[in-house]
Formats: C-alpha cells, structure tokens, sequence
C-alpha cells in the first residue's frame, strides 16, 4: 500500500510484504540502506530507523520495522496523530505518530487482517479480513465494540460514510471477495451484549496487559558509574530485560548509584488486548447487502456522489447511497 503523508505534498509511506514501513520523498533519489538489529523486547515489535537523518538527498527518510509478516494496510486518523497498520500477523497497531510509539496492539477473531479504516471523527476504528467479519474498535476507550456478520468470504476493503456520521451514529461499508457490498449503521447506545449461558462476562472493557516502563540502559552502562565496592558480585543470572543482571549479599551490589537512576531514560511499552470470546461481544447485522462485481471486490470509497468500489479485474463502478 502506498498513501500521501496528509498535510505533505512531497513525502508518502509504503508498506511492504517484509512487515517494513518506509516513509519516503518524492523528489529524493533512492539508496540502499542498513538497519539496526532489534536490541531489546520493545524494538522487536517496533523499530524506527533513520538512515539518512543527516542526508537531505537520499530515500528512505526512515524505516518502520512493524511486524515479521506483511503489512496489508495502513490508515491515518483524521487528526493525523495515529496510524492504524494490520496485517497477516492478525494484529492491529496503532502508532502514535508524533511521537512514533508504538501504543496499543489488538488482536483479530482469526486470520490476518486485510482492511482498516477511522471514522470521521476518530473515534472508531474499523478492520476486515480473513475471519470474515467486520470488527468495531473504540479507539478512545481501547476496546473492542462489535463484530459485524454478513460476509461469506474474507472482507478487503471498509470505508465510512462522512454524510451519515455524528457522535451517536454511524453507517459503514465493507467490501469482500464474496463480490458483495454491505452497508452497516450503528449506534453504540443500542448494541447489546449476546446472551450468556455460563457466568457473567463484561463487555465494558477488555483483558490488557498493562503499559509498563522499562529502562532504556545495559549493565554494562550501570556499571562504568558504579564505585569499585559495589561491583563485588558473586555470580551472574538473567535478566528481566535481556542481558545479565547480578546476584550476591550486598545490597549495594544491587542499587546503582542515584545519579543512574536519575538520568535514565525509560520507554512506555505498548498496551496488548487480547481477543475475546464471541459471548463477550455484540454481533452486528447489515442493513443493505447486495452483489456488485461479477469478481472479488477489493476496495469501497464514498464521495459525495454515491460509492465507489472496485474488483479484482480493476473495474471501478459508482453507486448511487441508498434512501436514509
């Protein structure tokens, strides 16, 4: 996928089917690149690299590495603060984009994720793929919404309707290779929960992991500061955070001094949510269902003359929105 970076004429971001994302400039020449191996847990699931900070002249201007799998999509939130990116891992990132951090991970029903889409307000964030379902996400409280049922093959492509969005409703399509459109509306007031046979599941928020603080230094560092009577040590064990940590009697061994403690710098590690049973979300029906291509759809836009979508065969056609 390749889009325009908003508010820049010049410079856009491509994905790739390594899992990598590269921000580039047009009227930049190209060159290859090298970059730096993960060092630590955070930098696994997601690593920046710039190799040309110094180089106005070359691409890329920096390197996303995003996931092991392919990266299938990526959208902007309308206040381009954020980036949603999916892909086959079955994960939905969210990227803080100002500050490029990796914030939250969402995990899919099933299969790999094809499809992503904000609404207009940036409150929701919409993925499809390979589960067949349409999946709601409440970017602001950091949970899952809704699931939506009507596809009959995995779903490629979602867009919302601006002309029918507001803060209490909205209206979306989706697209799949099962060449139907379907048009959805929603309101998060009038969704409940499906009925549960076993004990009470709440659907108000999900299981997360909480955001925790690591540092940002190795023992090597810690140990240039130390004075000479605490680097007395018995053995070596490992770490929680990679490498080797000390072990002995001492409790000074332990403590690095407090101007280490005072000048580390420590990273926010993302917030995972784990996916949830089918007894803990609300199902979602569509209003409109309808076959448009005679092959897989791969793509839905809405403009202010109707709705555009387009097949595998790279026919585009225009639709007209239905009565409200």
């Amino acid at each position: 996928m390749i889009k325009w970076i908003p508010g820049s004429e010049d410079m856009f971001m491509a994905s790739f089917d390594d899992g990598s994302i590269l921000v580039l400039e047009k009227d930049r020449d190209d060159q290859t690149f090298q970059f730096a191996s993960p060092s630590s847990w955070a930098d696994e699931h997601f690593q920046i690299t710039k190799p040309n900070k110094h180089n106005t002249k070359h691409n890329p201007i920096a390197h996303w590495r995003v996931s092991q799998k392919g990266i299938t999509a990526f959208a902007f939130s309308p206040d381009n603060q954020h980036v949603a990116i999916v892909g086959k891992d079955s994960l939905m990132r969210v990227i803080d984009y100002t500050s490029e951090r990796l914030s939250d991970v969402f995990v899919a029903y099933f299969g790999g994720l094809s499809c992503v889409a904000w609404s207009p307000d940036g409150h929701y964030i919409l993925t499809g793929g390979q589960d067949d379902l349409v999946t709601i996400w409440s970017f602001k409280e950091n949970r899952i919404v809704a699931r939506c049922q009507g596809h009959r093959s995995w779903v490629t492509g979602l867009a919302f309707d601006p002309l029918h969005c507001d803060n209490t409703d909205y209206r979306f399509a989706s697209v799949g290779e099962d060449c139907k459109l379907l048009l959805w509306d929603f309101s998060v007031h009038a969704l409940h929960k499906p009925k549960q046979k076993s004990r009470k599941l709440s659907t108000t928020s999900p299981i997360t992991t909480a955001p925790l603080l690591l540092p940002r230094h190795h023992k090597e560092e810690i140990e240039k500061q130390q004075p000479p009577s605490s680097k007395r040590f018995s053995k070596k064990r490992p770490s929680l955070f990679g490498g080797s940590s000390n072990s002995g009697n001492s409790h000074e061994a332990l403590t690095p001094p407090p101007s280490v403690i005072t000048t580390t710098e420590h990273i926010r590690l993302p917030t995972i949510h784990p996916t949830l049973c089918k007894a803990q979300v609300p199902f979602l029906q569509p209003i409109v269902k309808q076959t448009i291509h005679p092959d897989p759809c791969m793509d839905v836009i809405f403009t202010e003359n109707g709705i555009l979508t387009s097949d595998r065969r790279g026919r585009i056609r225009l639709w007209s929105r239905p009565s409200p």
